[in-house]
């Protein structure tokens, strides 16, 4: 079995009438590769530490790469290009976080289920590949998310994303959607969306009150993570009917 060319996200964003190509009434997850299921960040460290004469570890990444800031001393463009070399040359050495009948109960059991990535076509097929050749046994389509993006207009119902950046903005719509000024409005959501976020180094503290637990939770690593979600998709249906139009990518 062998995972399929990622789709473009600009193919999922609402047209003007508000349709959406992932809109119907089943709950909709997204599983973010980089840092939740792919151990990217230890093997771009892993290359820092080997070209640079460093010797950092994972539990030392206080901070979660952004542009403007830096970490170990790196800008976030010195940070993404160590990233993609990681892809590129060293994909096979990337550790996977969740063990494949994790994931594979996870494409069993949610029928519109995803899981997403951003970078260029370099990339993604070096994503591809990795995805392949720790989950052989798994078939889940692929969105590509443009860089930069806010991946928090996508329309889903349940993020599983190490961002700290998603968890801010999907706390931000919760508090949107409670204002009547903002509900009546052109910028509403077709969903209440929810997240859950590993307890990484670079994690937050006290990102779990910006926002009450069913929409923002920390799960102790992605693992547990799934099981987390299962019940958050269990709560979509009494949702839907705060119904908002989402708006586009930009990208």
């Amino acid at each position: 079995m062998g995972w399929a060319n990622p789709t473009y996200a600009s193919l999922l964003e609402a047209d003007d009438m508000g349709n959406n190509t992932l809109l119907g009434t089943i709950p909709k997850v997204a599983i973010d590769i980089e840092g939740f299921v792919a151990g990217i960040y230890e093997a771009e460290m892993g290359l820092i530490n080997t070209m640079r004469g460093e010797t950092h570890t994972f539990s030392e990444m206080t901070e979660y790469p952004k542009r403007g800031g830096t970490v170990f001393g790196l800008s976030y463009d010195e940070h993404t290009t160590y990233r993609k070399m990681a892809w590129r040359e060293h994909w096979k050495s990337i550790p996977r976080y969740v063990e494949e009948p994790i994931l594979l109960r996870a494409a069993q059991e949610w029928d519109s289920c995803w899981v997403t990535a951003a970078g260029d076509s370099g990339i993604m097929e070096s994503i591809r590949k990795w995805l392949g050749y720790n989950y052989n046994n798994v078939d889940l389509p692929i969105i590509q998310v443009p860089t930069g993006s806010d991946k928090s207009l996508l329309d889903f119902d349940v993020f599983l994303d190490d961002a700290p950046r998603l968890a801010y903005r999907i706390a931000e719509i919760y508090e949107g959607s409670r204002l009547p000024e903002l509900r009546s409005g052109h910028m509403r959501f077709e969903r209440q969306k929810s997240m859950i976020i590993p307890r990484w180094p670079y994690t937050p503290n006290g990102i779990e009150g910006i926002a009450p637990s069913h929409i923002l939770r920390v799960a102790p690593g992605p693992s547990e993570a799934f099981t987390m979600a299962r019940e958050m998709t269990h709560m979509v249906g009494e949702r839907r009917n705060e119904t908002v139009m989402p708006t586009k990518l930009k990208g």
